[in-house]
């Protein structure tokens, strides 16, 4: 546990990685389950970049489907909004690491 803890630590401090606590004590609206928002960027005419992953227990699918993918982006940010910022983040991995050293 260590080990993985450190490693969210080290992580947190890279510029193309966002890490956010979720307070599982806090309010939850969206009972999505799990899943994956997947952002490409804009390449020649794609107009539609947004995609989901979605596992389950028998399987998984990929939602590409533009009205069904943007469920999920909004979903994501209302689940983004919610959460701890990156600095509150980070101050709460830190603790948990000096916790489990």
């Amino acid at each position: 546990m260590q080990s993985q803890i450190k490693r969210l630590l080290d992580l947190s401090e890279h510029d193309n990685i966002t890490l956010r606590i979720l307070l599982l004590d806090g309010p939850h609206p969206i009972g999505t389950g799990a899943f994956v928002l997947l952002q490409l960027d804009e390449t020649h005419d794609i107009t539609h970049r947004d995609f989901v992953y979605l596992e389950h227990l028998t399987g998984s699918r990929y939602v590409e489907e533009e009205e069904e993918a943007f469920t999920y982006r909004r979903a994501f940010n209302r689940l983004r909004d919610l959460s701890l910022d990156q600095a509150k983040t980070r101050e709460m991995i830190a603790a948990a690491w000096h916790e489990w050293r």
